[in-house]
C-alpha cells in the first residue's frame, strides 16, 4: 500500500510540474493588403526568407490588416507584456531608435495574442519609394524576457510605395479627452485633464511613489460602436532614453465601461478608480511617464486617444529611497464559530496579548487579509507564525505569503487557514505567534516586539468525530482517501475540506500530508 500511495504522489507532482513548463512562442501570423488582394505571412520561429515585394513597383496602398501571435500552451498566468516590435525604414538604410515602435498586444485565447491594426503604410511613407518593414515580438515569461525574432535575424518584408492612402482603421479619438489623478506620495493627488485644464507636465517636486490612481476616456461613438475594451497603456523611462525604445508598454484595464455621461449629450466614458503603483522598481533619477488611452470596439477595431496624435508626456523625480524599515502590520482573523479578531501593531508601541479562550474552542482560525507596513526598497518580507503550546513547546511553524502590492503595502493575496487539525489537540489550549521580517541591503529587519513576537491564546475543539483526511467518509484514513484527493486534484473542484496541510490551495502537498496521517495511524 505505501509503495502505491508513493506512485500516486509521483504522479502528482509530475502533473503539477508539467502544467508550468516555460512558455515558447510557436510562431505568428501577419495579413497585408494591397490594392491586388490579401497577403497572409505565416511566421515561424527561424528560417523565414525577407519577402522582397519590390518588383511590382510602387503600391497606392499597403494596409496592415492584423497581427497574431502563438505560444505553445494556453497556460497564460505567467505570461505578460507581449509587445510586437515593428519599424519601417527606407531599403538601404539602417532602422534607427525613431523607427522603431512598440505595440502592446492583446490576449485573445488559446495562447494567442494579437492586433487588429489597419493601417495604410503609404500614409506613414514620407515620399514614395522602396521600403523595409522589420519586426520581431517579446515578451516576459515569469519576468524571464521571451522573444520571437526569426532565429534572431527578425522577420523582414520589401516592398514599393507610391505616397498616398486612404482611410486607416486605427483612428485618434480628436473630440475624445481623459482624466488622470496621479498620487505621488508627496501630494495627495496631481489632477491632469486631457481637453487642456489642468495641463501641466511637470510634476512638482521629487517623489517618494507615483501610482494612478483614477482616469475616465470620455468618447462619442457612431450609432452602433460598442466599447468592449478600455485601458490605459504607459511606459516609463529614464530621460537618458530620448525614445523610451529601452522599455515595453505597461497596461492597466478600466474597471467600468461605456457609463453614459449626463453632463454630455450622447458621450460615454470607461473608468478605472483603483490604484495602482507603478514605481515600485525605479531607482532615483529623473523619469518620464508616457500614457496612451486604447479602446476596442466589439470588432475589434482599435481607436487611441493622446494629444495630437501622438502620447501625453509627463517628467518626474524619484526620491533617494527610504531607509528600509518594517513600521507596522494588521491582521483580519476569523474565527469557527465565532466572529473575527483585528490583532494590529505598530513599531515601538506596546501590545497586549490576545486573549481568547473564554470564547470557547475554535476549529478553524483562517487569516483573511494581512498586511505589513514598510519602508524603503526590500527584497522580500515575510510574515511568519508559529502554533506553541501553552508551556512553549513549538507544534509547527509556517508563513502568511505576502506580496508588495499596488498600493506600497505587503499583502495577502487570499485567505490562510492556520490551524493544522492532525497537530493538535481537543480542548486543549494553545498560543499563535506572529512576527514579520524583511530582506535588504544585505540585512535582515524585524518587526517582532523587541523579541517577544505577537501572540493569541486559543482553545481548539473537534467539530465532530470524523476523522482528519477521512475524505470519502468511511471513517478511516487509508488509501480511498488518497484516491478521493487524487481525483479531486485532477478535476480541478477539491473544496476546502480537501486542504489537508491547510496552506490555502489544494495540490500535491495534501496528498504528503494525507499520507503523513495513514503512516502515522
Amino acid at each position: 500500500m505505501k509503495k502505491s500511495l508513493r506512485l500516486i504522489l509521483f504522479f502528482v507532482v509530475t502533473l503539477v510540474a508539467w502544467q508550468t513548463n516555460a512558455a515558447e512562442f510557436t510562431g505568428a501570423k501577419l495579413t497585408l493588403t494591397t490594392p491586388d488582394g490579401e497577403m497572409a505571412f505565416d511566421l515561424p520561429t527561424s528560417g523565414f526568407p525577407v519577402g522582397d515585394f519590390t518588383g511590382y513597383g510602387q503600391a497606392s496602398s499597403l494596409v496592415v490588416n492584423s497581427f497574431d501571435v502563438f505560444l505553445n500552451n494556453a497556460d497564460t498566468k505567467n505570461v505578460s507584456d507581449v509587445t510586437l516590435h515593428v519599424a519601417m525604414y527606407k531599403q538601404g538604410k539602417t532602422p534607427s531608435a525613431d523607427n522603431w515602435l512598440s505595440i502592446p498586444l492583446s490576449y485573445i485565447a488559446g495562447g494567442s495574442w494579437g492586433l487588429e491594426i489597419n493601417k495604410d503604410l503609404a500614409e506613414e511613407a514620407a515620399e514614395s519609394g522602396n521600403y523595409a518593414l522589420e519586426l520581431y515580438v517579446s515578451a516576459l515569461n515569469n519576468g524571464n524576457e521571451i522573444l520571437l525574432n526569426n532565429g534572431g535575424e527578425n522577420y523582414k518584408i520589401l516592398f514599393g510605395l507610391k505616397k498616398g492612402g486612404g482611410d486607416s482603421g486605427v483612428k485618434w479619438l480628436k473630440d475624445g479627452t481623459a482624466e488622470l489623478i496621479l498620487y505621488t506620495g508627496n501630494y495627495p493627488q496631481y489632477r491632469y485633464n486631457g481637453d487642456g485644464t489642468r495641463d501641466n507636465t511637470e510634476m512638482p517636486g521629487s517623489l517618494d511613489m507615483l501610482a494612478i490612481n483614477f482616469f475616465s476616456i470620455y468618447y462619442d461613438l457612431d450609432p452602433g460602436i460598442e466599447i468592449v475594451d478600455a485601458s490605459l497603456q504607459y511606459k516609463i523611462y529614464p530621460t537618458t532614453d530620448p525614445d523610451g525604445s529601452s522599455v515595453g508598454w505597461g497596461r492597466i484595464d478600466c474597471n467600468e465601461l461605456n457609463t453614459l455621461v449626463s453632463s454630455r449629450t450622447n458621450t460615454y466614458k470607461s473608468t478605472m478608480n483603483e490604484q495602482k503603483l507603478i514605481s515600485a522598481d525605479l531607482e532615483p533619477g529623473d523619469y518620464v511617464l508616457r500614457v496612451m488611452y486604447q479602446l476596442i470596439d466589439q470588432n475589434g477595431k482599435y481607436y487611441f486617444f493622446g494629444r495630437d496624435n501622438d502620447n501625453f508626456v509627463f517628467y518626474f523625480t524619484m526620491n533617494e529611497p527610504k531607509e528600509p524599515e518594517i513600521s507596522g502590520l494588521s491582521l483580519v482573523v476569523s474565527l469557527t464559530p465565532g466572529g473575527q479578531v483585528f490583532p494590529s501593531v505598530k513599531k515601538g508601541a506596546p501590545f497586549e496579548p490576545i486573549n481568547i479562550v473564554d470564547n470557547g474552542p475554535l476549529t478553524q482560525m483562517t487569516v483573511d487579509e494581512a498586511y505589513v507596513f514598510a519602508e524603503g526598497k526590500f527584497d522580500y518580507i515575510r510574515l511568519l507564525y508559529t502554533i506553541q503550546t501553552t508551556d512553549g513547546n513549538g507544534l509547527y511553524m509556517n508563513d502568511i505569503p505576502v506580496q508588495f502590492d499596488d498600493f506600497g503595502n505587503w499583502s495577502c493575496g487570499k485567505p490562510v487557514e492556520l490551524l493544522r487539525d492532525y497537530m493538535l489537540q481537543d480542548g486543549e489550549t494553545y498560543t499563535l505567534s506572529f512576527w514579520a521580517e524583511g530582506y535588504a541591503n544585505s540585512q535582515m529587519y524585524y518587526l517582532n516586539n523587541d523579541g517577544a513576537n505577537y501572540k493569541v491564546t486559543f482553545a481548539y475543539g473537534i467539530e465532530d468525530d470524523k476523522p482528519q483526511g477521512d475524505l470519502n467518509g468511511d471513517g478511516q484514513v487509508n488509501a480511498g482517501d488518497v484516491s478521493e484527493l487524487y481525483s479531486a486534484i485532477l478535476a480541478g473542484n477539491a473544496s476546502p475540506e480537501y486542504d489537508i496541510n491547510h496552506d490555502g490551495s489544494v495540490n500535491a502537498g495534501d496528498v504528503s500530508a494525507i499520507y503523513s496521517l495513514i503512516l502515522a495511524n
